[in-house]
């Protein structure tokens, strides 16, 4: 059979998932150790919804994981710290870098976007923020100062291979442009369109990455008694040559404890009048 008899449709690879597999080689040579977990989430999804009926707009759960992490990340700084030669650069501020899906052209797009000082954001800003960058036509990563941030990527997605893997790999050992282009920490909830429990493991260039995975409903011990509740899983990779096992075991113990106890939803709930039995 002749090659020109085969049916196939051949498409045209999109300039930005290059960039993205360039970052993705560079990530392999990270010296990587992965946390995988779960926890119980049922509260906090019940009042998201509370608050989302109050505001009459939907709330979503990956803003409150954000809120969750930053949160994390700004009380462990050394998780999303980076290296600069022989020294360790820790950023004051947590800028979260999440994947938001555009309508691009009639297709759902994924595309970065920079929560910058997600520390000092609750899940209400944080929502809002990026339900805003999901309406963007960019294909471009979008950041607080979208405009050069896109005109910027736009110009690395249009110069040859070579090139183009030379500067990401600049850009990645200089933690203030990093920083700038990349963000501090990442989080993907690309589990949450899933069915049922199970994460992933991410290969990134952040310092340390949140990927949330599926909810699932399963027996769980509350109190003393075993109940059906919602469950999340994930998992937390970090680079091993910043991050040790206390550290790392100490901040992923807070992120659990955060997502559980509904953190910083009482203030949220108290400003909108929002009262519980």
């Amino acid at each position: 059979m002749k090659k020109s008899d085969v049916p196939v449709k051949i498409l045209k690879m999109k300039p930005a998932r290059k960039v993205i597999i360039d970052l993705l080689h560079l990530g392999l040579k990270v010296s990587r150790i992965h946390a995988y977990g779960e926890d119980d989430c049922t509260e906090a999804l019940q009042r998201l919804n509370v608050i989302s009926e109050k505001l009459g707009r939907k709330i979503s759960f990956t803003a409150y994981l954000a809120t969750c992490w930053a949160s994390t990340i700004y009380n462990h700084k050394i998780m999303h710290a980076y290296r600069r030669r022989n020294k360790i650069v820790l950023f004051e501020d947590v800028d979260v870098a999440c994947v938001v899906e555009r309508d691009i052209v009639d297709k759902k797009v994924p595309t970065s976007y920079i929560i910058r000082e997600a520390q000092n954001k609750n899940v209400v800003h944080i929502s809002d923020e990026i339900q805003e960058a999901k309406q963007s036509k960019s294909e471009t990563a979008a950041t607080s100062t979208k405009k050069l941030k896109q005109s910027k990527a736009s110009l690395i997605t249009r110069l040859p291979g070579f090139i183009r893997r030379f500067i990401l790999k600049h850009m990645t050992k200089n933690p203030w442009l990093k920083k700038e282009i990349f963000g501090t920490v990442g989080l993907s909830s690309i589990g949450m369109f899933t069915m049922g429990s199970g994460s992933a493991i991410p290969v990134t260039v952040h310092s340390s990455t949140f990927i949330v995975g599926g909810i699932a409903k399963k027996p769980w011990v509350v109190g003393n008694e075993i109940k059906i509740r919602d469950i999340i899983t994930g998992t937390i990779s970090m680079d091993h040559d910043l991050v040790d096992g206390g550290p790392a075991a100490r901040a992923i113990a807070e992120l659990r404890n955060k997502i559980r106890e509904c953190h910083g939803l009482n203030a949220i709930e108290k400003e909108l009048g929002i009262q519980y039995d």
